[in-house]
């Protein structure tokens, strides 16, 4: 209920008497609370105290911040209470110097996927925002696509977005690597009605890095029979996509098959965003 607000007294008792009549005559509804724009402050935490107080189900955040921040924030959610109230990150975007659709602020955003995707019991919906806007029309920046007349224009940010939906689970794998990697994230989840298995790895540092894949607790009977690996990357943080087809320089993911099967060995590219995808099948 609400979008952004200021949480005063005033709406702490109007949300409260709405919370009451839809629990008695709609209790269907799932209600989801605010916890203003930021995500610390004043109105962040009034926000949760009220959603607490009335055992509201869901939360509200939005995130806007820059991309140091993200990576600095991997743990946000790791010591979350997992019988409280769930969150959906409704609004959220890194923002890079100049508010630009940067590599570095893309991938900030597939590592801080990672970190929501390893607390999925706690936060149950993310949306990147906002989505569209038209190009020389525009009132707010950074977006996802932009558009003119004649061209869809899709950003770095929109390619890890894109990546990311293609690679959802329905079940989390714990997922481990060693801390000395320096600037990296990474989490696997499977799909249940597929059988695939997906593994996310995101290196932000300029060095390329050797890591072990290797998947336990695969059930017996069950074989890893194929590996395609999509690798999103490019040697300049500030890189800016223009959208437009065809433009030399442009930082697209790179689609291959893997002529092995775990445990390997895999090399990361400096400042890249890996995915994974295992096929399955049943012996």
């Amino acid at each position: 209920m609400g979008n952004e607000d200021a949480i005063t007294d005033a709406f702490e008792e109007r949300f409260e008497m709405i919370v009451q009549a839809l629990q008695v005559k709609h209790p269907e509804i799932t209600l989801v609370g605010t916890a203003g724009p930021l995500p610390a402050g004043e109105d962040y935490q009034k926000g949760w105290n009220i959603v607490n107080r009335l055992k509201v189900p869901m939360i509200d955040e939005h995130c806007y911040m820059p991309p140091d921040w993200f990576w600095e924030n991997l743990g946000r959610w790791d010591h979350d209470d997992r019988n409280g109230a769930k969150v959906y990150l409704g609004e959220w975007a890194a923002h890079d110097q100049g508010r630009r659709s940067t590599l570095r602020a893309a991938l900030s955003e597939a590592a801080y996927f990672t970190s929501m995707e390893r607390n999925g019991d706690v936060v149950v919906m993310a949306s990147y925002a906002p989505l569209l806007a038209r190009t020389q029309n525009t009132h707010w920046s950074p977006d996802l696509v932009y558009f003119n007349n004649t061209q869809v224009l899709p950003t770095l940010s929109y390619q890890v977005q894109k990546l990311l939906g293609n690679a959802s689970g329905d079940r989390y794998l714990a997922t481990n690597w060693p801390r000395t990697l320096g600037r990296f994230s990474a989490s696997t989840v499977k799909n249940s009605r597929s059988g695939e298995i997906f593994v996310k790895l995101v290196h932000g540092d300029q060095r390329p890095i050797t890591i072990d894949i290797d998947i336990q607790g695969i059930p017996a009977g069950t074989t890893i029979t194929q590996v395609d690996k999509t690798e999103l990357s490019g040697p300049d943080l500030d890189h800016v996509n223009t959208g437009v087809a065809g433009t030399p320089d442009e930082i697209l993911p790179v689609v291959e098959t893997l002529q092995m099967t775990p445990p390997f060995q895999l090399e990361l590219a400096p400042y890249s965003f890996t995915v994974l995808r295992l096929l399955t099948a049943q012996n």
